[in-house]
């Protein structure tokens, strides 16, 4: 194996341990953990973030990649100034915003040759919650390359997007009401149908 032929001051590289010890039927996690305690472990894996990162980053110009890649492990790690931010808002974020880069990668090669026009025209061709989310990542990319100064000017400045309209809970029609009470049949469902009348009457 490889400790045979170790000699004072080398490490043990993980990428090398490991198809040895699956050839050979032994424990990873514990060989890890012992190597690691006596200071032999070099831990070459590359964490789980970093590959999932690199696979977004795939296709983008090197330039915009190169920021992306800045920004995200910003969201990420944190920093002096910035706590780091929920898996699933970086993942949201990265991956709102890819299909944009991807876009942007035919025709500029870095950020900071995007335009305000380039920001409007994706706020006008998008919709819904898939526009808002869209622009909240880019608004978050731009500030951090601002600020950063990867980028001279925030293209995202004063770019507004108009609230969804909160879906109002209307009143059930008095017919409505007696189909349900006529289809309660049961006294589980009867006290279901009262619990609902009783907070839908409540004033907000």
């Amino acid at each position: 194996m490889l400790l045979s032929t170790h000699t004072s001051g080398d490490m043990i590289r993980f990428s090398e341990l490991f198809p040895k010890l699956r050839h050979h039927g032994l424990s990873v996690g514990r060989t890890v953990e012992v190597l690691a305690r006596i200071d032999l472990l070099d831990d070459d894996r590359v964490p789980a973030f970093n590959s999932w990162l690199a696979g977004k980053l795939s296709g983008i110009a090197p330039g915009i990649a190169a920021d992306v890649e800045a920004w995200a492990c910003l969201l990420h790690e944190g920093g002096p100034r910035q706590r780091a931010r929920s898996i699933q808002t970086v993942w949201s974020y990265v991956t709102e915003t890819r299909p944009v880069l991807l876009d942007w990668s035919g025709t500029y090669d870095h950020l900071r040759e995007v335009t305000r026009d380039d920001i409007v025209t994706i706020k006008d061709t998008l919709q819904g919650a898939k526009r808002e989310s869209t622009i909240v990542a880019l608004r978050s990319l731009m500030r951090f390359c601002r600020k950063s100064g990867r980028i001279f000017r925030d293209p995202t400045i004063r770019i507004r997007i108009a609230r969804r309209p909160e879906k109002v809970i209307l009143p059930l029609a008095s017919g409505e009401i007696d189909r349900a009470v006529a289809t309660a049949t049961t006294p589980a469902i009867r006290l279901i149908l009262a619990l609902a009348a009783v907070h839908a009457a409540r004033p907000r």
